[in-house]
């Protein structure tokens, strides 16, 4: 097999939950509206498919493909299956109250797409695909937040949106700012350039980073959405919404702050980065 090929397959379980997602949303498109179960049964096995294999791929060997944007490893492997498992239970948690819904489709296709989203905030590698999950990991949940289309839902939806955009702005003055101060996204990179940084530009960077992960943790001080959130919506989004996004948000969190702040771990990670193998 190619390395093309291997590189793909190495992301089999994000692309079973895509096929997931797109294949659902087909299906309910011709799936009578008192038979959208079935689109809730294919969501389900996607997600059962996608934790298989990543269970199947956890033993392996870390890697990192696509120009070492994403990552590989024990973490990723982790948090590929709590999510497919933890999307998995909780559409069929808000199956009673989905039922019958003129949208039930969308919100198990937004529910999967969501969870893909939470894993590529874990798997990144790269500011650039950190922005990219960010907003993948955000977009469906707004939807799901005001589903019901009640006034509490409407109403925290907007106060997610607002939130969520307003983060989002920080988060790409964040990017903006490391790429000045290193000239590069990468996260291996970045562990070798930064602190050699001008201390200003390090320190916009670094706060406007972590207050996407942060929002999407519902960490202080970016956590104003979630009484509003969990409070407006129905029990089954509101636990969909502080649960899956934050254990990407946690593992997002764990690859971009150093385990520890002694000069000798830093220049040992220094070293580690500038010797690690990039991929062709």
């Amino acid at each position: 097999m190619s390395g093309g090929g291997e590189r793909v397959l190495a992301l089999l379980p994000e692309l079973l939950l895509l096929l997931g997602a797109v294949g659902g949303l087909l299906l309910g498109l011709w799936t009578p509206q008192h038979r959208q179960w079935r689109v809730r049964l294919l969501v389900t096995v996607a997600c059962l498919a996608s934790a298989v294999a990543a269970a199947v791929a956890l033993p392996k060997p870390a890697e990192r493909v696509f120009e070492g944007t994403w990552v590989v490893d024990t973490t990723t492997g982790v948090v590929r299956i709590v999510i497919a498992l933890g999307v998995a239970v909780l559409v069929w948690l808000a199956s009673a109250s989905l039922a019958g819904h003129p949208r039930e489709t969308e919100a198990y296709v937004l529910m999967l797409l969501g969870g893909l989203g939470s894993v590529a905030l874990a798997a990144s590698g790269d500011l650039l695909l950190l922005v990219a999950a960010y907003l993948l990991a955000s977009v469906p949940l707004y939807a799901l937040a005001g589903f019901a289309k009640d006034s509490a839902g409407v109403e925290a939806t907007m106060k997610y949106y607002l939130m969520g955009a307003f983060v989002g702005v920080l988060i790409l003055v964040g990017v903006a700012a490391l790429v000045l101060a290193a000239g590069t996204t990468g996260y291996l990179d970045l562990a070798a350039l930064l602190p050699d940084a001008p201390p200003a530009l390090l320190a916009v960077g670094v706060l406007g980073v972590l207050a996407g992960v942060a929002f999407k943790a519902g960490a202080v001080p970016v956590h104003f959405w979630v009484p509003d959130v969990t409070a407006g919506t129905t029990p089954p989004m509101a636990a969909y919404i502080t649960t899956i996004p934050k254990v990407g948000a946690v593992a997002a969190a764990f690859r971009l702050l150093p385990p520890s702040r002694s000069p000798t771990s830093r220049s040992t990670y220094r070293s580690w980065s500038r010797s690690s193998p990039r991929p062709a």
